[in-house]
């Protein structure tokens, strides 16, 4: 996978871990940690 690719997919990861935000009216944050292309923490 190329560079871009892999930025948009994790990207994509942390937007869908956003809106699951279990609290409503608190602001969605989603974060992703990569290290060589693979996934430490997300929260």
């Amino acid at each position: 996978m190329e560079h871009a690719n892999k930025d948009i997919y994790w990207m994509q990861k942390a937007i869908s871990i956003a809106k699951n935000t279990p609290v409503k009216g608190e602001i969605p944050v989603g974060a992703v940690l990569i290290h060589k292309d693979k996934l430490i923490a997300e929260g």
